[in-house]
């Protein structure tokens, strides 16, 4: 074995390395497809809402771009409110086929002069089955996890 043909060994080696390195920060923790409803509106919640698990005809219509920009206008400043999910209430969902619904229950925080006030409040969210699992059909500030 000639020393150069040992270099590109080591230099191959080394590039599959980096390579793994640089996209195993890319790689997502979806779902599985048989994620019941629920859960998946819990796991958007807890990501802070991932575009991934907006349905296809979502993603098809909206950009991420505009999807993110509708995130950030769920905490409107100049009402210094916020939403704040809590949980999907037990036995709540429903599956039609490929739609399904879940109740949930989300706080609302409203900034008045002197105090703050919270109240919890109950929605209704749907989502379509796909073929990699539940998504979401629009975005819900509801399910914010602020």
């Amino acid at each position: 074995m000639k020393k150069d043909d040992n270099k590109i060994g080591k230099l191959k080696y080394f590039m599959a390395i980096y390579i793994f390195v640089l996209f195993a920060g890319c790689v997502k923790d979806l779902p599985s497809p048989d994620t019941p409803p629920g859960e998946v509106a819990r796991i958007f919640a807890s990501t802070g809402g991932s575009y991934d698990l907006m349905s296809e005809a979502y993603k098809n219509s909206t950009s991420g771009w505009v999807f993110k920009d509708i995130a950030n206008k769920c905490n409107p400043a100049d009402w210094g409110g916020y939403y704040k999910f809590v949980e999907v209430i037990n036995g709540s969902e429903k599956i039609e086929g490929s739609i399904a619904s879940v109740e949930i229950v989300y706080r609302i925080k409203r900034a008045d002069l002197y105090i703050d006030q919270f109240e919890n409040k109950t929605k209704t969210i749907y989502l379509v089955k796909e073929k990699n699992g539940w998504r979401l059909r629009e975005p819900y500030c509801e399910l914010r996890s602020k």
